[in-house]
């Protein structure tokens, strides 16, 4: 359950499941594109309908797959012949592997230059793509496709359910509760106090959440139950409930938004009581403070524990516990002594903005509880006049970025007057971006990167290096660019 953040983050980036209109000219840094297959067919420079690359098909089994496609509505692509007069096939399946059926109308000729094709695949749902040749005589091109375009349909219902709703944290006033998702969209997750009957959601109908058991949100009907998540993710911690009382929770998937949504009926379900308040760690603080270095000290104090086994620390940019992530790479032992005892911990990574904190207390009888959040500002460093200590690098972050969104941000320190070179290079180890050159004074450098070459254009997609080198100092951080 720890860097849910992270893993949601990266699911969003990369899914191969397809549901909203996508653009791909297989220009990004890797090719095959994430959830693509290519079996045979080869990408080059020559001639693309889109710069710099377009995918060439010169073999019988060659073919170009694409991810699963939800519900596609309109498909575009440009297609163009090498040499001769040769055909090739647009077929579908339900498995990337076949069997596939070849769409009518095909095969079909190879434009002369490229040349656009427009289907529609409204009626279908969740099918892969592929493209293949008809016939390669030996040494011929046999034809090339580029730009690959699929705006969506109407919304189908998902296919499959969630399934395993369980409670990885269970307090006294809140617990957090997790599943395994199904195929939707989205999905969205009601809880019920007590044991009680759940209704089936009603297509078109947006269901608003609230974590707040005391200020409950949208109700599924007139059952009891009341939304606790919609979105994306796996996990939600609902705060305020009653001790030792039995809740029921029901997690349902959907695709499409609003008056579009459409949901599958069946979901999942699954229970948990909260704990009695008795709390084995009596907690007298719980603080968080900026030292001389930046870093956030951490301290608490116990009056007493019994049966405590240690303590961990979790950290998040937002107030919520369930997307936040373990912050200390071991467990700090807790001394169970009935004095008063003090702890502390020393966060390093923490990057310059507003972050929250929670203590997490473990029972070697299985009982876990939080304390917090509190919060912290951390500074870029920016106004301070004291000379750092070492010439260093600081993080970068956020990684990976999405320049449209937040600019690639971090800072250089330099314990001396000295000459520093910071630059930005791709995988080909070509210079795209001179971030700092020249003689600095000693003292804290911020800098940023919007994603944008020497020369003003944007980078594509991809994999990249910032190299930071001084008189007695270098260091190299890999980082993701994703648009």
């Amino acid at each position: 359950m720890r860097n849910k953040l992270f893993l949601i983050f990266l699911l969003f980036i990369f899914t191969t499941l397809i549901y909203a209109q996508f653009t791909e000219n297989f220009d990004g840094a890797v090719f095959p594109p994430a959830g693509w297959v290519a079996n045979g067919v080869t990408r080059i420079s020559t001639a693309p309908q889109s710069a710099p690359y377009c995918v060439e098909f010169d073999a019988t089994d060659d073919a170009l797959i694409t991810p699963l496609l939800v519900n596609p509505g309109i498909l575009t692509y440009y297609h163009k012949k090498g040499t001769g007069n040769y055909q090739f096939y647009l077929q579908y399946s339900s498995s990337q592997s076949g069997p596939w059926t070849t769409i009518p109308g095909y095969p079909m000729f190879a434009g002369n230059g490229w040349t656009q094709k427009i289907e529609d695949l409204s009626a279908y749902s969740y099918i892969y793509l592929r493209w293949i040749p008809q016939t390669s005589p030996p040494g011929a091109k046999i034809f090339f496709v580029d730009t690959v375009g699929v705006a969506p349909g109407a919304p189908v219902p998902p296919s499959l359910p969630p399934i395993e709703v369980t409670f990885p944290y269970v307090g006294v006033h809140q617990m957090n509760i997790s599943w395994t998702r199904g195929d939707g969209e989205y999905c969205v997750a009601f809880l019920h106090q007590g044991i009680g009957m759940p209704l089936p959601p009603v297509d078109g109908t947006d269901y608003i959440p609230s974590t707040d058991w005391n200020l409950p949100d949208t109700q599924l009907g007139a059952s009891g139950y009341y939304c606790i998540y919609n979105g994306t993710g796996n996990s939600v911690t609902v705060s305020n409930l009653l001790p030792v009382t039995n809740y029921w929770v029901v997690v349902y998937e959907y695709n499409g938004t609003g008056l579009t949504s459409m949901y599958l009926i069946y979901g999942a379900e699954g229970n948990a009581t909260t704990l009695d308040p008795t709390v084995p760690v009596t907690l007298s603080s719980f603080t968080a403070q900026l030292t001389h270095q930046r870093f956030v000290d951490i301290r608490w104090t116990t009056q007493s524990e019994t049966d405590a086994m240690g303590f961990n620390i979790f950290r998040n940019h937002t107030a919520t516990l369930s997307s936040s992530y373990l912050v200390n790479p071991y467990m700090i032992p807790a001394t169970n002594t009935s004095v008063e005892t003090n702890y502390n911990f020393l966060d390093t990574e923490a990057t310059p903005g507003t972050w929250f904190y929670w203590l997490e207390n473990k029972n070697i009888n299985g009982i876990t509880d939080y304390y917090g959040p509190i919060s912290i500002t951390i500074t870029d460093g920016t106004n301070s006049t004291v000379v750092p200590e070492v010439t260093s690098l600081i993080k970068l972050y956020p990684n990976p970025f999405n320049p449209d969104i937040l600019s690639l941000s971090g800072r250089y320190e330099l314990s001396k007057a000295e000459n520093v070179n910071v630059a930005i290079y791709n995988l080909r180890g070509q210079k795209v971006k001179t971030l700092a050159s020249g003689v600095r004074n000693a003292g804290a450098y911020p800098f940023t990167w919007d994603g944008r070459d020497d020369k003003g254009d944007a980078c594509s997609t991809g994999v990249y290096y910032l190299m930071m080198t001084s008189s007695g100092y270098s260091t190299t951080r890999k980082f993701m660019l994703i648009r």
